[in-house]
């Protein structure tokens, strides 16, 4: 039999069907989401048959296999439906955590001035580089060769996992810079010659759909979990004494501190810390800090450091550290430390890695002085008799930037001339590899730079011991006869 066009033509969609029904639906799920439970009289037709009802608490004490219900549980109004505490509506001086001296706020979505962030960050901290590069007792300790057999293999594995194999799917943000196929926005409507090169710059009006894959984070976190596991097993061998650290995982550090008659509050987060019993020595002599008083600070005039950083009236005055008791485990001594670019903006660069590092090493620095001294002590406190040092490594997973810091004093204000806080960074920040990826279907990973894992492992194994790599070597060929 042969089909008739009527049978063979596409349905027509009742649009104005279609939506009556979503509002019906919509208004019916509104009407009953909460379930209503109706008096059918149960109390009274017991009665009426000479049966006494039992309430719910008199049944939990006659039955003793079921479990008690607490006090706090019989208080709550069964007519509450918001469990969760509204959202403060009021004036902003009738907030209970409202005070009349405001704190100048530094979070993770803040920012100093591009361009030069560095130097405001050194203005705030009063922080000064007495040369460039890592300390020497950090780049000397940097091996020129795998430490043990096979170890770029087992890291570049490590970068494979984390990146490209985890079964973790979820939808990805959307892409800000995506890749060059030929078409510019702009050249294609104003048909006009470009100040740059358009085939190498990404096309920023292009939109592409979001993509499913591992979320930014989890691929950080899962790498420096893995290289942090490798380091451990480097010197498990030959130095039992490192093996006694911990590695503190997801923490928030928030630090309150006086700052030419302001208060400052930084909130900043930190995938990893990683403490230790002994403190690390300074990487600066007593001559190179006496030297800092004429160092002068960054002149930043007519802005000052707290550009970018505005005051706020509602915070709660508490400094929080991930080390609670100075005298138990974990120590509170930070021997390395990690930041983690949460957000994906290629046009970041040197200044903010060393900006961001300089923050969060001083936050960590902060953090263990008042943990020794007490905070009363550190409000007092001025110059340090024993400075604390403090290695720290800020990264994407991909890019990574190592600098150290060395805090000498606690007396901030501007234009001092007393002993300046040290900074070490970088000259650049090091890629651990270029591509790694699903190119075509086939996984691959180009560029792959095993310095990284180098750097890593020599800021891991410092410590009040000196422990160099050449005594990992040797440990670990005494290990093996």
């Amino acid at each position: 039999m042969r089909l008739s066009a009527p049978l063979c033509r596409k349905l027509k969609t009742h649009y104005a069907q279609a939506m009556r029904l979503d509002h019906k639906t919509n208004n019916f799920w509104q009407a009953t989401r909460l379930r209503r439970v109706n008096n059918v009289d149960n109390v009274e037709r017991a009665l009426e048959r000479g049966i006494a009802p039992v309430t719910l608490e008199e049944a939990s004490k006659l039955s003793s296999h079921l479990p008690r219900i607490p006090d706090e549980m019989l208080a709550v109004d069964p007519d509450e439906r918001a469990p969760t505490q509204p959202s403060f509506k009021g004036a902003e001086t009738d907030h209970p955590l409202y005070k009349d001296r405001p704190a100048h706020l530094f979070g993770e979505g803040s920012s100093w001035p591009r361009g030069d962030q560095l130097d405001f960050a050194k203005s705030m901290f009063n922080a000064v580089e007495i040369r460039s590069g890592l300390p020497d007792r950090i780049t000397s300790a940097v091996p020129d060769s795998e430490v043990i057999g096979g170890q770029e293999d087992i890291v570049s594995n490590l970068v494979r996992e984390a990146w490209m194999f985890d079964s973790t799917q979820k939808k990805l943000p959307k892409q800000i810079a995506v890749p060059n196929i030929g078409w510019h926005p702009v050249v294609d409507r104003m048909f006009r010659s470009m100040p740059y090169d358009v085939e190498s710059a990404p096309s920023w009006g292009r939109k592409v759909r979001r993509d499913f894959g591992i979320p930014k984070i989890r691929q950080i976190n899962n790498l420096l979990s893995g290289l942090l596991q490798h380091c451990d097993y480097l010197v498990s061998a030959g130095h039992p004494g490192l093996t006694s650290r911990h590695q503190i995982e997801g923490c928030a550090i928030k630090q309150f501190f006086e700052k030419d008659d302001n208060l400052v509050r930084f909130v900043l987060d930190f995938p990893f810390v990683v403490t230790d019993s002994a403190p690390l020595p300074p990487f600066a002599s007593a001559s190179e800090v006496e030297a800092t008083r004429e160092a002068p600070l960054p002149e930043l005039f007519p802005m000052n450091a707290f550009a970018g950083i505005h005051p706020k009236h509602v915070y709660r005055h508490e400094n929080n550290f991930p080390v609670a008791d100075p005298a138990g485990h974990p120590a509170p001594h930070a021997v390395l430390g990690f930041g983690r670019e949460r957000w994906q903006y290629p046009w970041w660069g040197h200044d903010y890695y060393a900006s961001r590092s300089l923050a969060q090493s001083f936050m960590l620095a902060l953090g263990q002085a008042r943990l020794l001294y007490g905070d009363e002590e550190v409000a007092k406190m001025g110059e340090l008799e024993r400075p604390i040092a403090v290695q720290f490594v800020y990264t994407n997973g991909q890019r990574y930037f190592f600098s150290a810091f060395q805090l000498n004093t606690l007396d901030l204000n501007s234009g001092g001339s007393g002993v300046k806080n040290i900074f070490w960074q970088m000259e650049k920040p090091l890629d651990l590899f270029k591509t790694c990826d699903f190119v075509r279907g086939r996984p691959q990973l180009e560029g792959f730079d095993p310095q990284v894992f180098r750097v890593l492992q020599a800021m891991y194994m410092q410590s009040s011991e000196k422990v160099t790599t050449t005594d990992a070597v040797e440990s670990e060929t005494t290990a093996a006869r």
